[in-house]
């Protein structure tokens, strides 16, 4: 019980300050990283000119999220690749954000009012440390 209780402050320090990789958390075999999520819609004003096509240059589709430029290349991301939230499931890494996104998740959903509804959250991506393609950059 102790140990989730500090578990519970460290993360609300990390999320509550920087977005460097040193604010990963490293349990066992797995690494928490500390991001922020969103949801977005194909609408223009969310996206590009082709709102139903994703930066990947497939259809967009529920259970796909868009990742920020700075996850994708810290922890070498790959388009197809699974990205679990915590707390949020597991989605599948086919968008890419626009680069004014800092460490950010953004799960695509069709309807709007989910999406408002859903608002911003803060989590963590959950990385299994033994990924073979895993090359943290500094």
């Amino acid at each position: 019980m102790k140990l989730a209780i500090i578990f519970v402050i460290f993360a609300g320090l990390i999320l509550g300050n920087s977005t460097s990789l040193s604010n990963a958390i490293y349990h066992h075999s797995s690494i928490y990283i500390p991001v922020t999520i969103t949801a977005y819609t194909p609408r223009p004003q969310e996206c590009d000119g082709t709102p139903y096509t994703t930066a990947f240059m497939t259809k967009v589709r529920e259970g796909i999220v868009g990742l920020s430029r700075d996850l994708e290349g810290d922890f070498n991301f790959k388009r197809g690749d699974e990205i679990t939230l915590y707390g949020f499931g597991t989605f599948v890494f086919e968008d890419r954000m626009n680069k004014r996104w800092k460490r950010r998740v953004d799960i695509f959903m069709f309807s709007l009012e989910r999406a408002r509804c859903f608002g911003k959250k803060n989590s963590f991506i959950i990385i299994n440390a033994n990924k073979e393609s895993l090359k943290i950059k500094a």
